[in-house]
């Protein structure tokens, strides 16, 4: 065989093997959850050492559903109600309301329904998600149209970060659109597709399937973009359009749930989730929270909230189960976010609250939600 064909076959393998490489170059951690030191209560003492409690405020205009995400950025609280007002909300870190966005319509500017919200940060923009419609609407805090923009591509969910929109697909492929074989795609700011990620598996693994859940792709507070990948048990960090480390959740004592149809009746998809973890159909409460420190899970148990926090740091120190509040007595209520410094923490039925404690607050069982904002300790 030639020498020349030999040395140029040898760099092409060479090559070819870098490439790979480079491709599997992400970091990786297994997290088998049942093989974990796991205490059912932990004292929120000995994860904060103070608090802070920030009533919305409650006034004819700002009456809250159902708070699907929330958002904190400069002095403002944002949130989204898509059940029962169809509408954003904006409080100050007070709690007290500022303003409320509400376009519902089918013209310019308008939304027929509120799929799910992001902001802008440079640009203190909101961008709102109109899953019916297709489109992406740009409002200022004021309210106030922007633009918009049709959307190629039907997406569950939607998250915007440094110029770049990250769109799920996750309810197309239930629903059979098998179009796409990727799950997360990424535009640039001018929305041409740069990547697709997380690819659409038909296949169950032996863990069971989906953690997904409420608001997958989450903004870290390291800049980098989390995702809670559907139908499997993966969370990736991503930078950009790049995956840079992935968490495989792993538990091999689930329980079998029942099986449920998707949308257009034509296939049937199996549940597994957590040990204990009561649900029917997949799991769309469960949420995730991801900061550089803490990976934390979050779901509700027969109407107790329940979580699994990992320090990433120290990936042997773990709790799952009830988290017993032994600084204020109320109830933990949902974490929305995350930093090195505190933890938001959101409780939206107040009927769980003691009445000594709303009567201090001056609040009652119909108020708007209260959010709780914990130190971490150090």
């Amino acid at each position: 065989m030639n020498r020349s064909f030999i040395l140029l076959l040898f760099f092409v393998i060479l090559f070819l093997e870098s490439c790979k490489c480079q491709n599997e170059n992400i970091h990786c951690v297994n997290i088998d959850i049942n093989s974990l030191h796991f205490r059912n209560t932990i004292d929120i003492k000995e994860l904060f050492d103070s608090y802070k409690i920030i009533p919305l405020e409650t006034q004819s205009n700002s009456l809250i559903g159902e708070v699907f995400d929330v958002k904190l950025v400069d002095d403002y609280i944002v949130l989204c109600d898509r059940r029962l007002t169809n509408s954003i909300f904006i409080f100050n870190r007070s709690g007290k309301f500022i303003n409320e966005i509400k376009h519902q319509g089918n013209g310019p500017g308008e939304y027929v329904k509120l799929h799910g919200f992001d902001i802008d940060f440079l640009k203190k923009q909101i961008l709102v998600h109109d899953y019916s419609l297709k489109k992406l609407i740009w409002y200022d805090f004021s309210g106030n149209w922007i633009k918009e923009k049709k959307l190629e591509h039907r997406a569950f969910y939607f998250s915007y970060n440094k110029g770049l929109y990250y769109f799920d697909r996750r309810n197309a492929i239930l629903t059979n659109d098998l179009s796409e074989k990727y799950n997360l795609l990424v535009f640039d700011d001018s929305f041409k597709l740069i990547d697709k990620l997380s690819e659409y598996k038909p296949y169950i693994s032996d863990y069971g399937a989906s953690l997904s859940g409420m608001c997958p792709i989450q903004r870290v507070d390291n800049g980098k973009i989390s995702y809670l990948s559907a139908l499997d048990n993966n969370i990736l960090e991503i930078s950009g359009s790049r995956v840079v480390n992935k968490y495989c959740i792993q538990y091999n004592k689930f329980l079998k749930v029942d099986l449920f149809e998707d949308y257009n009746k034509k296939h049937i998809h199996p549940v597994k989730v957590f040990n204990d973890v009561k649900a029917s159909g997949m799991a769309y409460n469960l949420s995730h929270v991801n900061s550089s420190k803490y990976l934390c899970l979050n779901w509700k148990e027969k109407e107790v909230d329940r979580n699994v926090w990992i320090d990433k740091e120290n990936a042997n120190t773990f709790f799952y189960g009830k988290i017993a509040n032994g600084l204020n007595a109320l109830p933990i209520g949902r974490l929305f976010f995350i930093d090195n410094t505190y933890a938001y923490f959101i409780i939206e039925d107040l009927s769980l609250v003691k009445k000594e404690i709303l009567d201090t607050l001056n609040l009652c069982m119909d108020s708007n939600p209260v959010i709780l904002q914990y130190k971490i300790h150090k």
